[in-house]
């Protein structure tokens, strides 16, 4: 049987108000290396290009690697010139966030960390798969970004500036050795907007918790 791709697509600049946040950096360590032989194999189209040039995050289970960003990434009523990528699939803005069971948005709003997550579950890849990626500021990325945006916005006449892709490739869960799931997040940027594309190759079933979503976490004040 065939396996069925999906993608999502977000505009994440609600609002016309930027803050620009300071948080500690931690230092920056060596690219890990892939193991070889996963590179996925998908249909032209649905996942933006991966492995070659990019970098890899540490195969330690629930880890999360800082990645600064050559230009602000627009999210809602903010700006943030660094991200997290975590191991568990999802993308974190303030800090790097460890948990490897999700939770269901907005409940854990208290902790607030604005999370872009495509497929956030209990992943390991200490021993499978590859989990990468990448920033563009040129080439046919951002070309391919500028037309994805403007079909799936018409009207826009958007010009893409930045794109960063994260891909995790044929990874399996924790503790259910042999299966392989793999999924992508697309930020784009460009002017006053930016969006997110989630795209989807085989996910492996699981009795995982799983939570897919882009929410904008925000701590209540009193």
């Amino acid at each position: 049987m065939q396996p069925y791709y999906y993608f999502v697509t977000y505009c994440t600049d609600v609002g016309d108000i930027d803050f620009n946040r300071l948080a500690p950096h931690p230092p920056l360590v060596p690219t890990p290396q892939p193991i070889t032989g996963t590179t996925a194999s998908f249909p032209a189209g649905v996942f933006y290009p991966f492995g070659p040039g990019d970098s890899y995050t540490h195969r330690y289970d629930d880890d999360n690697t800082y990645v600064p960003l050559p230009q602000p990434f627009r999210y809602f009523r903010q700006t943030f010139s660094w991200l997290y990528v975590s191991n568990n699939g999802f993308l974190a803005f303030d800090y790097g966030w460890y948990s490897w069971s999700p939770h269901q948005f907005p409940a854990y709003a208290q902790h607030y960390n604005n999370i872009i997550a495509p497929f956030w579950t209990d992943i390991d890849n200490t021993r499978r798969g590859n989990i990468s990626y990448q920033q563009y500021t040129n080439g046919s990325v951002l070309q391919q970004a500028t037309t994805d945006i403007n079909q799936y916005f018409p009207g826009l006449s958007f010009s893409a500036s930045w794109v960063f892709v994260a891909t995790w490739d044929k990874v399996e869960y924790y503790e259910k050795s042999g299966t392989e799931t793999s999924f992508q997040v697309v930020l784009i940027s460009g002017g006053n907007r930016s969006f997110t594309l989630m795209n989807y190759g085989a996910i492996a079933s699981t009795r995982h918790l799983v939570q897919v979503s882009r929410p904008h976490m925000q701590k209540s004040h009193k």
